[in-house]
């Protein structure tokens, strides 16, 4: 795959459907007050998304049941991931990233944690 298609213009897309769909530019600055609270939101949310993801995996060691999901249950946590993504990429064009910007400085990030990991971990 070529890194400049990695994501494609998912934030392009993301910041077009916040503009149709709820009137609203996540990365106006102009009211300071209001762009971080939508930013608090949409972290908030994320964290409440992946809290239900947890959940479909049947996670506590201490239960007495499978510790893998169901198909219907694998299918419900992958949708929550996806929600996860939704609000994360809210946040990143709150945050003013471009889909190009995105996947420079994911592609860097992986290659310092690859380097991390081929030396056995954080320091």
């Amino acid at each position: 795959m070529p890194e400049a298609s990695l994501f494609g213009s998912w934030l392009k897309q993301t910041a077009e459907l916040q503009r149709s769909a709820y009137g609203h530019d996540p990365s106006d600055t102009e009211d300071p007050e209001k762009w971080l609270e939508y930013i608090r939101n949409q972290t908030l949310a994320a964290f409440v998304e992946l809290g239900e993801f947890i959940q479909n995996l049947t996670w506590k060691p201490w239960a007495k049941h499978k510790l893998y999901p169901t198909t219907s249950a694998r299918g419900e946590a992958i949708e929550e991931i996806v929600d996860v993504l939704h609000f994360t990429a809210n946040i990143l064009v709150a945050l003013g990233v471009s889909d190009a910007e995105l996947c420079e400085v994911y592609l860097h990030k992986m290659n310092i944690n690859r380097g991390r990991m081929a030396a056995g971990g954080h320091t």
